[in-house]
Order: structure tokens, then sequence, then C-alpha cells
């Protein structure tokens, strides 16, 4: 069972923005800053950005990391029997989203997906979440985690190795309450974009 169905069900209800909506099958484990960052195997993701990722071994590129999640979304698709991995991190929607979610989908035979979509903020308008879930049902893609809205910031690593998602401890350690909560406004995060 995976869980598109349920979003695009739920996405229509009036309070479905206002409080964290998560839907996964185990909690999300935590990594290091330094293990990521471990003989240069990750890729930053920034916003408006896609990266593909293959992995083959220890020597090549493993994590996909999004820091600083917030208003944004990271959309990300794993095939599992080629350890191949696709993430694009997005703000609003965008017509080249589907253009390159394609161009990685037919690269493979009887592929085997598992879809993550993770960001946004309490309160926030979901346009780029209706078009992420357009394409999941439009291209058949399961779902098997979401984690939308809440107050915090997210720091997030994609593995290609494993196809799992980590929390990234930024420091090297756990966060203290209310360490991660975002005081950032929708007009500052814009402004960093056009930086």
């Amino acid at each position: 069972m995976s869980f598109e169905e349920t979003l695009l069900n739920e996405m229509h209800s009036k309070s479905f923005n206002s409080a964290v909506y998560q839907k996964n099958f185990k909690k999300r484990p935590h990594i290091s800053k330094s293990n990521i960052d471990a003989s240069s195997n990750a890729k930053h993701l920034k916003t408006d950005h896609s990266i593909t990722v293959l992995y083959t071994n220890e020597l090549v590129q493993r994590y996909v990391a999004a820091t600083q999640l917030i208003y944004d979304l990271l959309f990300s698709v794993y095939e599992l029997n080629t350890t191949s991995l696709f993430c694009a991190r997005i703000y609003k929607p965008t017509e080249t989203i589907e253009k390159e979610i394609l161009k990685f989908l037919k690269g493979f035979h009887r592929p085997n997906f598992e879809v993550r979509i993770i960001g946004l903020q309490n309160g926030q308008k979901y346009p780029t979440l209706s078009q992420i879930a357009d394409l999941t049902t439009k291209y058949e893609l399961p779902v098997v985690e979401i984690d939308l809205f809440g107050k915090e910031a997210r720091h997030i690593a994609m593995d290609a190795k494993l196809g799992m998602s980590f929390n990234i401890l930024m420091e090297d350690r756990l966060y203290k309450p209310g360490e991660l909560i975002n005081n950032t406004t929708v007009a500052q995060f814009e402004r960093s974009l056009k930086k």
C-alpha cells in the first residue's frame, strides 16, 4: 500500500495545511552532517534545481542534501533495482519538472519506484504539491513517504544507496526543542532565491 490516493483525497480538506501532515512506514532516522559530507559524497540541492544520481560504489556520490527546507518542496523518485535517484527541490509549479521526471522514468525496464514528498510550512498554499500529486497519479508512482507543513525547517538527506531519507544533524548532535522553528518569512525566502 502507498499513500498517493490518501494524499489526493485529503488535500481537499480545509484544514489540510494547518498542521504537520505525515504518512510513512517508519520514523525517519538521523545522520550527521559530517557523515554525509565525508569524502565529498554529497550533493547539496538548491531550490529550483534537480539532480539524478546513480549509486554504483563507495567512490561515487551517495547523498543528495536539501538543507533549510522551508517553503519549498523536495520531491524524490528512487528506482530500487538500479539504485537510481531523482531529486527536485521546487518552490513554484514549473513546466520543466514533468519533462525532467519523464526523462528519469523512461530510463528503466520493469521499474520499482518509490516517491517521497517533503517540505512546506503551516498555512502555506500548495500549488506545487498539487502539481507533484497529479504527476504521481499520471505516471502511477507509489508514494511511500509524505512529510508536509509544520513550523520547523527541515534538513534532509536522500540516500541513493538505500533509497531512504534522513534528518541531517547540522551540528552533529540532536536538536534541542524549538531549535528548528522557522523564523524566515515568505518574502525573505523569495529574496534569498534571487541571490
